[in-house]
């Protein structure tokens, strides 16, 4: 009877360490790094031509989806992330952010980035995150043509959130995707005219160069080129030829 009770105690040890086995097989890890990623705009900029990317993990909040039932598993900065944390196999997807989303100006950039991950069993999955800017960058620009016209001008970009603007003082201006450009014209005979604000809508992560033109000499119109598109705005009934005599 003993020896009958050994082998099965051998038995039901021997069931438990292979549960235990099985169970440990069954999940899976991940491991996140952070890339540099890139800017639309006329040429392939990078995030670093615009402003300094945060490589510092403890700058980053990461959320981490399991697709099949739509649960963030994980919601805490990128630096408390443990590798030997047990996921279960399946599809997540992975979400970095870094700075305020809603913060717009020429220091007020913020930066996102996501990816997709599959967990297989008892594997590590390396996942690498491309992070960019989450908000849209606005340039200011004049023909030499619209110089000579307008020696002196200033322009300012304001937005939903920012309706006072900001001053274009030749640094690029962060926004959240719309925004307005306007400003105030002078001649070089000292006459001023204001320039209507043109409101605009961006994309993420995308530089956008707002160019100011004058088609014509004596003209009362100005032209704006935006996204490689050009709109016409009316200055008013106003001869805005700096030089009436020539």
């Amino acid at each position: 009877m003993k020896h009958i009770l050994e082998i099965l105690m051998a038995v039901i040890l021997a069931a438990a360490a292979v549960s235990c086995r099985s169970l440990a097989e069954e999940e899976g890890y991940a491991v996140f790094r952070i890339t540099e990623g890139s800017v639309a705009e006329q040429t392939k900029s990078r995030v670093s031509d615009f402003a300094e990317l945060p490589l510092d993990p403890a700058l980053y909040k990461l959320t981490l989806k399991y697709l099949k039932t739509g649960e963030n598993v994980f919601e805490a900065g990128l630096e408390t992330w443990d590798s030997s944390r047990k996921l279960t196999p399946g599809q997540y997807s992975a979400y970095l952010s870094c700075g305020d989303s809603e913060a717009e100006g020429p220091a007020a950039a913020w930066f996102e980035g996501a990816a997709d991950l599959n967990i297989e069993p008892g594997k590590l999955s390396e996942t690498t995150i491309e992070v960019t800017l989450g908000s849209s960058i606005v340039k200011i620009a004049a023909t030499p043509a619209f110089e000579a016209y307008y020696p002196q001008r200033s322009f300012f970009v304001s937005t939903p959130g920012n309706a006072q603007g900001f001053l274009w003082e030749g640094t690029p201006i962060f926004v959240n995707r719309q925004f307005s450009v306007g400003g105030t014209l002078f001649t070089g005979d000292g006459r001023s005219f204001e320039l209507s604000a043109k409101t605009f809508k961006g994309e993420p992560s995308t530089c956008y160069t707002v160019t100011f033109d004058v088609t014509n000499v004596g003209s009362v119109t100005v032209e704006i080129t935006f996204d490689d598109t050009p709109q016409t705005v009316d200055l008013g009934q106003v001869d805005i030829n700096p030089h009436p005599d020539e």
